[in-house]
């Protein structure tokens, strides 16, 4: 029999479910409490180690990797499980990568004369 210790409950999973308020198992809700945390702590280590101020356009590309590899280490050493929250949250950072870096390359080409004109 397999049990599942947690601070809320002590249970046997196939004989007495534990469910929250929103119908998911308790593990479940664990799952997706701590790849949202790991999400919010990850995108918020990106932002903090970007380096926006590089002066070429490849230099910024280095930057956007580096912080990429250590928000994306980050996200994996706090996200818990491999169901459906995680899968969700790992394509929910990846957007907000790709896009935070998109809007970033945008703004920096908008502060050239061509644009301000």
């Amino acid at each position: 029999m397999v049990l599942f210790t947690n601070w809320m409950c002590k249970i046997q999973i196939h004989h007495y479910p534990c469910t929250d308020f929103h119908g998911l198992n308790f593990a479940q809700s664990v799952e997706e409490a701590e790849c949202e945390r790991a999400y919010e702590s990850a995108t918020d280590l990106y932002v903090s180690i970007f380096d926006r101020t590089k002066p070429t356009q490849v230099a910024m590309r280095e930057t956007h990797e580096e912080a990429v590899q250590k928000a994306m280490s980050f996200f994996n050493a706090i996200a818990v499980g491999f169901g459906s929250a995680r899968q969700k949250y790992e394509k929910k950072i990846h957007m907000f990568l790709k896009k935070a870096f998109k809007d970033h390359k945008k703004k920096d080409l908008c502060l050239t004369p061509n644009c301000l004109s």
